[in-house]
């Protein structure tokens, strides 16, 4: 409890520091905004052909990873939100420069999350896994390192490394007002399945549902 706390204190300051405080309000309190939620085949995936740095590598975390690896971030809220991350059975795909690590993207599964629904964030969006699906969430990269492709970098490499291990199909969403996410999720080719509206004070609530195509995710209603 302790851990999280201080996780979400560091986050909202950080937040501030690298965005001001008109962003940090608009994360957590607003009337009405739009999530895109979207879905990707794996099976077709082609591998990365954009240039990436020779110094540049990609890391699978997971809770067997040394407490070693999470003192290398160079954003201090990272290495606790992995922390919380890990012990709901989350994974990771991170990002490192040299030997920093300077972004991940978070991942959950049937297998590994121990939520029902794999992901809180499946429930307001009204989707359900199934076993070969994978829900990914909270992408982020160091503030210097945005802007030069790192960003469908990590994404492309996670969803390659996500196939690799047999699942079949991804979801995901991002703010329609978020327009580096809304760039990066075009660039891979992920498909809009439905606009999602809701207001937030805190606490998240969904307004209404707009169907954009038809999808394999079937609607959340509680249980396995």
């Amino acid at each position: 409890m302790m851990l999280k706390m201080a996780m979400r204190f560091t986050q909202i300051v950080q937040l501030y520091e690298f965005n001001g405080v008109k962003s940090l309000l608009n994360e957590f309190f607003y009337r009405k905004r739009c999530a895109i939620a979207v879905e990707k085949k794996l099976v077709d995936l082609k591998p990365f052909t954009g240039k990436t740095p020779d110094d540049v590598g990609i890391v699978d975390v997971d809770s067997g990873m040394d407490k070693s690896f999470f003192r290398k971030y160079t954003v201090k809220h990272r290495n606790l939100k992995c922390e919380c991350y890990l012990k709901s059975g989350y994974q990771a795909v991170a990002l490192k420069r040299a030997d920093n690590v300077v972004g991940d993207i978070w991942y959950a599964t049937k297998t590994g999350s121990s939520q029902d629904p794999i992901h809180p964030d499946m429930e307001w969006l009204n989707l359900f896994a199934r076993p070969k699906d994978v829900y990914t969430f909270d992408m982020f990269l160091d503030p210097n390192e945005r802007g030069n492709g790192m960003a469908a970098y990590l994404q492309h490499s996670a969803l390659l490394l996500l196939k690799e291990k047999g699942f079949e199909k991804a979801y995901g969403y991002y703010m329609a007002d978020n327009i580096p996410a809304l760039w990066v999720h075009r660039l891979l080719k992920w498909e809009a399945i439905k606009k999602v509206y809701t207001k937030r004070f805190v606490r998240r609530w969904v307004i209404e549902e707009e169907t954009l195509a038809k999808s394999r995710a079937t609607p959340y209603r509680g249980g396995a």
